[in-house]
């Protein structure tokens, strides 16, 4: 059975439709090869939607769900291992209240990919690649909090 876009819950409120995205993009992965779960569908990936009746959905508004139905469970670790070490290494290692923030900011930006609308191109995602970016220069994870402030204000 097909639910319409006016899914409402025992409250009468409008339910996020995002609820059945993981359901829905993994019973459209598990019958696929076990090949096709470890790196996906490549970048046209689809999925079919049961419960809003809308076959061969080109988009998913979670992130993670995206990159597992585009690029697969590797990717997906891929991205983890890398999200982890800059974290690790920025809050670990840094030399600076900016390098702790920036943790932070890794690690916000990671858990957001379970549950937010992030896919893009924005300016977030470029803050986060550069953070990445941060956490393996030795340089710039050595500056001090004044030498910082003197490069945000400029």
């Amino acid at each position: 059975e097909t639910l319409s876009n006016d899914v409402t819950d025992d409250n009468g409120l409008n339910v996020d439709t995002r609820t059945f995205l993981y359901e829905e993009v993994f019973s459209d992965l598990s019958p696929q090869s076990l090949l096709t779960f470890l790196f996906g569908k490549g970048a046209i990936a689809y999925y079919d939607s049961s419960f809003f009746s809308t076959f061969h959905r080109l988009g998913v508004e979670i992130p993670i769900l995206q990159w597992l139905l585009q690029a697969g469970l590797i990717y997906v670790i891929l991205f983890t291992i890398i999200s982890i070490c800059a974290v690790i290494n920025l809050y670990k290692f840094g030399n600076s209240k900016f390098c702790i923030i920036s943790s932070i900011l890794i690690a916000s930006y990671y858990f957001n990919c379970f549950v937010s609308n992030l896919n893009g191109c924005n300016i977030s995602i470029m803050a986060f690649w550069f953070l990445v970016y941060l956490s393996n220069n030795k340089r710039m994870m050595n500056i001090d909090d004044k030498k910082w402030r003197l490069i945000l204000r400029t």
